[in-house]
């Protein structure tokens, strides 16, 4: 079956001249910088970074400083010892004041929770990043598979004309018949309308790679394809992926942190009927300009004391609180337990998922040479007046739709690979690399 050559080794060697080369790693770093999402979710983890800094400074001491300054006038006293004395005079105060909580477990509570609040936005930005990875490789691969499959559709029209061509070389000669020739042009046509509907699909496709990367495809020069597929060692035994991926999967582990989290909700919710225990302590000068008395004064104070608070009765809204951590705590057991189901059930899926694909390609392999010996021989049987040209479109139809098929497992083969490898939570950008 003769093909265009050129045509030939740009599927399989695939470069694609748009206008520096573009990697399926450089698409992801182009969209690690420009996704709004990631951001967000960077964002979110440095301000649970704060929180923890923000939790643990109450449970430090606390220094105060005070300036008062204050001018009198007009003042009155009954005492017969200062009735003769200026009515105006200037007061100042210094205060250096220090509180330190001795015993107050509501911010012990609070700090801990921070921490784990901290702990979980980290993983949803790890869960994030992964997340990332498989948009922009499903974007990228989806890019690839239909840029191979216009220029599939390319080939099989190429091959059409040809065919028609021969069909009505024969036709003029007497050899083929008119039903031969309306056939030849019908799967003609067809495949014409094929590669228009494949173009507008590259299109759409590229505006969706420019749109997750952030950056039109013109600047660069070549979308380079990944490497011909490389059959991953899949274990038998499917609890070993499922333990991995209750110990690794970082969605699972925030689920688990979260529910740590509620737990300590509750108890920190009952240590608010606990009373709180501060040590206070304080230097302080107090002076007073002449005017209030024969000559002005002044004097220092200095204590150091403790301070104890306890509620007594609050309305109720601390029961109130202690049921609502209550119900908090089971509606996260349930959302934990639901998302080891739901990763057990994926994780099946894309395991079976997997080895069903390799199965395919390993048939589609053998299925595409017989495919293309048919077409030989469909042609000389034809030629010899064995078979009839429409077995040879037939034929031909048959060819191109196990090519299609190829490019499909192909790139399929990659994404479910990374699906299983972010399920297990061992995803991350060197799997991108070639």
């Amino acid at each position: 079956m003769r093909v265009n050559l050129f045509l030939l080794l740009t599927l399989f060697g695939t470069s694609y001249v748009f206008g520096e080369n573009i990697t399926l790693s450089k698409a992801y770093e182009e969209a690690y910088k420009n996704n709004p999402n990631l951001k967000v979710s960077y964002q979110k983890k440095r301000i649970g970074e704060e929180q923890i800094e923000q939790a643990l400074a109450p449970l430090l001491p606390t220094i105060h400083a005070s300036l008062g300054k204050n001018k009198y006038f007009k003042s009155t006293t009954t005492s017969s010892s200062y009735k003769n004395n200026p009515s105006s005079y200037d007061s100042d105060l210094y205060e250096l004041k220090l509180t330190q909580p001795v015993f107050n477990t509501t911010l012990y509570g609070n700090y801990s929770k921070a921490q784990l609040s901290s702990k979980i936005s980290q993983l949803e930005y790890f869960s994030s990043k992964q997340d990332l990875i498989l948009q922009v490789a499903s974007v990228y691969l989806d890019f690839l598979s239909t840029k191979d499959k216009l220029l599939v559709s390319k080939l099989k029209l190429q091959t059409l004309e040809q065919q028609r061509a021969e069909i009505e070389k024969k036709f003029d000669l007497g050899d083929a018949t008119i039903q031969d020739l309306a056939d030849t042009e019908s799967k003609y046509y067809l495949a014409s309308s094929e590669q228009i509907e494949m173009g507008l699909n590259v299109d759409v496709a590229k505006a969706k790679l420019e749109e997750i990367i952030g950056t039109p495809l013109e600047k660069y020069e070549d979308i380079e394809d990944i490497k011909p597929y490389q059959f991953q060692v899949v274990e038998d035994d499917i609890e070993s992926y499922v333990n991995t991926a209750f110990e690794n999967n970082f969605g699972l582990q925030a689920k688990q942190l979260n529910l740590l989290y509620s737990k300590e909700d509750i108890q920190s919710k009952k240590e608010e009927y606990y009373p709180k225990l501060d040590l206070i302590g304080s230097v302080s000068r107090y002076e007073v300009t002449q005017g209030a008395t024969s000559e002005g004064y002044h004097s220092n104070q200095n204590y150091l004391g403790l301070q104890l608070i306890a509620p007594l009765y609050e309305g109720g809204v601390t029961t109130s609180k202690i049921k609502e951590a209550i119900e908090k705590e089971s509606l996260a057991k349930s959302e934990l337990e639901a998302a080891k189901s739901e990763l057990r059930f994926n994780i099946l899926k894309e395991y079976k998922g997997l080895k069903t694909i390799e199965s395919q390609i390993k048939s589609l392999e053998i299925a595409f040479k017989s495919a293309n010996t048919t077409v030989d021989a469909a042609k000389v049987g034809f030629n010899i007046g064995a078979r009839t040209h429409f077995e040879v479109l037939q034929a031909i139809e048959q060819y191109y739709s196990i090519r299609n098929s190829l490019v499909d497992t192909k790139y399929k083969y990659k994404m479910v690979e990374l699906k299983l490898k972010m399920l297990l939570g061992s995803l991350n950008s060197d799997d991108l690399v070639d």
